[in-house]
């Protein structure tokens, strides 16, 4: 799990350099978190590490050739590359759901459970960057129901709830200069709604440090 960590980081590294693109930036960097998380629970066990720091070499042969033929249908066009990160990402929830299924060991599952939330919002982001660009999406390897549950906040529409006066948004997407900010990221929004009631503007935006 720790090299397929490393293999969605360097994926995205090399497409980022290629496309740049900072939504493979973003979510290289949470990889990177991922692959330090695991390496934790390698020495809590006194298990020996063999992922390297070289960007696309891989102690596992299969993660490997996975590796040469992700870089070569990212580099197609920007679509491509988008596409084969969600790929990634669905193959980790696959693999991560493998593991949960068979292991009961707290901390283990720990660990596995947030790996497993910080797929779901990635392969969110690169689905909703695709959508940006006038696709829709389709499940690769996963159920295209488990898919779809994944995706679902994504669909849902804004609700101003009027008994309430509360707006309910269930997924709200930021960009700057054309580029999807990270779901990670935490921010904090003002907003003012005008006189006839038709448009909410923001008048404030600021990052919360997490």
């Amino acid at each position: 799990m720790r090299e397929e960590e490393k293999l969605a980081r360097d994926v995205y590294q090399t497409l980022a350099t290629q496309w740049q693109m900072q939504v493979f930036s973003n979510i290289a960097d949470s990889e990177q978190t991922h692959m330090d998380q695991i390496k934790c629970l390698l020495d809590g066990y006194g298990l020996a590490d063999f992922a390297t720091e070289e960007v696309g070499s891989f102690n596992n042969e299969e993660l490997q050739n996975l590796y040469q033929e992700l870089i070569t249908n990212g580099a197609v066009s920007l679509n491509d590359a988008l596409r084969v990160g969600a790929l990634v990402e669905e193959v980790d929830i696959r693999d991560l759901d493998a593991t949960l299924n068979v292991t009961q060991v707290p901390e283990i599952r720990v660990v596995y459970e947030n790996l497993r939330s910080g797929s779901e919002k990635h392969l969110q982001a690169f689905v909703g960057t695709l959508a940006q660009l006038g696709e829709t999406y389709t499940s690769q390897i996963l159920d295209e129901a488990a898919v779809d549950t994944i995706l679902t906040p994504l669909t849902q529409p804004a609700v101003f709830d009027i008994d309430t006066q509360t707006l309910h948004i269930p997924a709200l997407r930021l960009s700057q200069e054309g580029n999807l900010l990270p779901l990670e990221e935490t921010y904090q929004l003002e907003l003012h709604l005008n006189e006839d009631g038709s448009t909410l503007q923001v008048i404030n935006l600021e990052r919360i440090a997490q």
